[in-house]
């Protein structure tokens, strides 16, 4: 690996310590691959359309999502104080996502406790939801979500069923903190335009290609547009971090280049001063060996002093920086040493090459000099 991907790879770091626990808890890394399109479909026909997906050789599940995760937008519910059972003396902000049954075992997304929706949650049905952690202990804090009722507004109010907790997700981006989401059935808060989403063992270019034929046999004028892996999906919307990503390391990459432009024209100046001293040194009998160790040491201490006073500077300045970071902390004692390292070595590589010139020096030449 080169000096511009290790530091590429670092600096993403920074910004996605945690990708890889993101990505395993949407189960994206291995196994089965979740495919997500555009969907425009009809209330009638889409249990239809999502059935024959299901019986399609090859694809494990199937759902429909009005919004995923890691995704901007979504429906938002604002909530003034006093207008929620149980009550709160705050204003209430939670994410409201139509699902149908079967999302939680095709994004994976744990449901830690109670059930799935199923088919006797229609629109006549009492409106059953999922709630994530963060809500459960925001209003039921002993952990006794399942079965109790919530309801939002007083004219008239929205009454839930909680049937059901899902572990928490992002949904915005990666750097949030976990938000209240509730999850409710389709059937119940019908959106026409939905992600569909499969997980299936077939490639993307055959997964797609049953999905619009079984669409088709349904309905021929059925939009399917938008095809992409979840996570693909995952990888867009860290575009602008990668972007920034990106242009950290380069200019991270000019100010290595830059240091080690200046630390050895510092070191080729300082040897060159030394010459006389070189030259006696060896007169006298020093062996090349420990001029050259003394030179190098010479350049550590000079990269100790400036890396100590860079990283008593750097714990003020990542202060700045602490709301860009995902997953790590401004004064992540790995990323420092790291960073320490990198630079003495940078150091001792610019140190090097005038310590190894200097130790060929011809002795009488030295002393001649002035």
């Amino acid at each position: 690996m080169g000096l511009f991907d290790a530091l590429r790879a670092g600096v993403i770091e920074l910004f996605a310590h945690k990708m890889r626990s993101f990505l395993t808890m949407l189960g994206i890394i291995f196994g089965v691959a979740a495919v997500i399109a555009m969907v425009s479909i009809s209330e009638g026909a889409r249990y239809e359309a999502l059935e024959q997906i299901r019986r399609t050789p090859g694809i494990e599940s199937a759902t429909l999502a009005y919004v995923l995760p890691a995704t901007a937008g979504g429906m938002r519910n604002n909530v003034r104080p006093h207008q929620t059972n149980p009550d709160s003396d705050r204003p209430v902000e939670f994410d409201v996502i139509p699902v149908t049954s079967g999302f939680f075992t095709t994004v994976r997304v744990p449901l830690l406790r109670g059930r799935d929706f199923d088919a006797a949650d229609t629109a006549h049905s009492r409106h059953v939801a999922v709630i994530n952690e963060t809500m459960e202990k925001r209003f039921w804090p002993n952990g006794t979500a399942i079965g109790q009722i919530f309801t939002v507004g007083t004219a008239p109010p929205e009454i839930y069923d909680v049937i059901g907790v899902a572990r928490d997700t992002k949904y915005r981006n990666l750097r949030e903190p976990p938000r209240m989401t509730m999850y409710v059935p389709l059937s119940q808060l019908y959106e026409p335009a939905m992600n569909l989403v499969v997980r299936s063992a077939l490639p993307l270019d055959q997964t797609a290609e049953a999905m619009r034929r079984q669409l088709r046999g349904i309905d021929a004028g059925v939009p399917l547009y938008n095809i992409r892996t979840l996570a693909e999906h995952v990888s867009r919307s860290l575009y602008f971090d990668k972007l920034r990503a990106s242009l950290i390391s380069w200019l991270a990459v000019l100010a290595v280049a830059l240091a080690a432009i200046g630390i050895y024209g510092v070191v080729s100046y300082s040897v060159s001063e030394r010459t006389r001293e070189v030259g006696i040194r060896i007169a006298l009998g020093a062996r090349r060996l420990d001029v050259l160790r003394l030179l190098l040491g010479g350049g550590a201490r000079l990269g100790a002093a400036g890396i100590g006073v860079g990283l008593i500077v750097s714990l003020w300045i990542t202060r700045i920086a602490a709301t860009q970071l995902y997953g790590t902390s401004p004064t992540d004692s790995v990323t420092l040493v790291a960073s320490s390292l990198t630079l003495v070595a940078v150091v001792l590589l610019a140190t090097l090459v005038p310590a190894l010139r200097a130790t060929k020096i011809d002795p009488m030449a030295a002393l001649r000099r002035e």
